[in-house]
């Protein structure tokens, strides 16, 4: 007789192959792609989730975006008050998702990370100290 193969009812999960635990964010950014000798293209991008390895971001779509592509990424970071930090990382495209319309996802992977970058020096520039003025203090009694 016969063998019948059975499949297994249920589909399973697939394996989770990413290194390092993903997190939700929404975080605009500059992004450079190509390197410093070659053509160089900047986009405007929002940041959808990172992790300690690397960021996926969505972004214009352009020839520009190719696999294995340098980036350099300026992310601007939510702090209260006037004051603005940012956090630059270099790295390089190891993913990218066609979306709908004309966007395109891109996955990057981290070579180096500065965290963080202040705003513009002029705002931060070091005053010079002053001295204080030597005061005289006199005690009254009261009458």
């Amino acid at each position: 007789m016969p063998k019948v193969l059975q499949f297994p009812k249920a589909v399973e999960k697939p394996i989770e192959r990413r290194r390092y635990k993903r997190y939700p964010v929404q975080l605009h950014c500059i992004v450079r792609v190509g390197t410093p000798t070659a053509r160089q293209s900047l986009f405007l991008a929002n940041v959808v989730n990172g992790s300690r390895g690397g960021y996926f971001m969505v972004a214009r779509d352009s020839s520009a975006w190719e696999v294995g592509a340098e980036v350099e990424c300026l992310v601007k970071l939510p702090v209260s008050g006037e004051r603005q930090i940012g956090m630059r990382f270099n790295g390089k495209v190891v993913r990218i998702v066609r979306q709908d319309g004309d966007r395109v996802g891109v996955g990057i992977m981290i070579d180096d990370l500065s965290l963080p970058i202040p705003a513009p020096s002029e705002q931060f520039e070091r005053q010079p100290l002053r001295r204080p003025e030597a005061r005289h203090f006199e005690m009254r009694m009261a009458a």
